[in-house]
């Protein structure tokens, strides 16, 4: 977006949480817990901050814009949900200050700033697993999306990538994991939809420019449905009355 309008929001979230600005410790964290603790301002944008993360990983510049920074919240039963990307016109610090005090209410799990590989291009890979540093990240995501079942994979599979995990073998077990369903997906956690019909319930995953829907009918039986993005015109995922629904998608797609 334009950097005039992006600081104009910026001010706007400042004024509104009446935010002082003084340098803070934040701290961004891997998918394997690893933390990253850096001093920035308060009203520091989503872009300076990712820019500072990566350069602490060692993540050459041409590949910053390959990752984004993500609220994300560790569920009382242990699960993940992704609550959402953060932007480049709103501060990390002061959307994490607003978003823990309101989740504080609702008697939810803590809340954390993480990085992960954000461009739905698949072909990108091939440049970050030739990187040493991009590698690693990539490896530390994967693995974490495998364990969590975001990744789906045989119990086959599973095994031989644990082997290569136990051996180090990060790009092989990367190269193998490549190929299974859902890789470079974004996961939700299961909700109810008015696709096809009202009360369905599924599972939504968004990546390779597709969103995919595995939806559960009342027998028991799992069906699949995608919409390729590049064929709708206007689409957009809202949460409504605790559900998720899919408004606008007037471009139609199949599975």
């Amino acid at each position: 977006g334009s950097p005039t309008f992006n600081t104009l929001l910026l001010t706007a979230q400042q004024e509104t949480r009446q935010e002082n600005i003084e340098t803070v410790n934040l701290d961004v964290y891997l998918m394997n817990e690893h933390r990253v603790g850096i001093g920035v301002q308060s009203v520091a944008q989503t872009d300076l901050v990712l820019e500072q993360v990566c350069n602490q990983l060692g993540v050459a510049e041409e590949f910053h814009h390959c990752f984004a920074l993500y609220l994300i919240r560790r569920d009382p039963d242990g699960d993940i949900t992704v609550v959402r990307k953060l932007q480049d016109f709103e501060s990390p610090y002061i959307t994490l200050k607003t978003v823990t005090s309101l989740e504080l209410e609702e008697n939810t799990g803590p809340l954390k700033i993480v990085l992960r590989k954000s461009c739905w291009d698949s072909s990108i890979d091939d440049l970050l697993l030739a990187d040493t540093s991009t590698l690693n990240l990539l490896y530390i995501q994967t693995v974490a999306d495998v364990e969590r079942g975001w990744i789906l994979t045989s119990a086959e599979t599973k095994q031989e990538l644990a082997l290569m995990q136990a051996k180090g073998g990060k790009r092989q077990y990367m190269e193998v994991a490549r190929s299974l369903k859902f890789y470079g997906y974004m996961i939700f956690r299961p909700a109810i939809c008015d696709y096809p019909e009202p009360e369905t319930r599924a599972t939504l995953a968004l990546g390779r420019s597709c969103i995919n829907m595995r939806l559960y009918t009342p027998t028991g039986e799992i069906r699949e449905v995608i919409f390729k993005v590049t064929r709708i015109r206007c689409w957009r995922i809202m949460t409504s009355g605790g559900g998720v629904k899919l408004p606008g998608s007037d471009g139609g797609g199949g599975g």
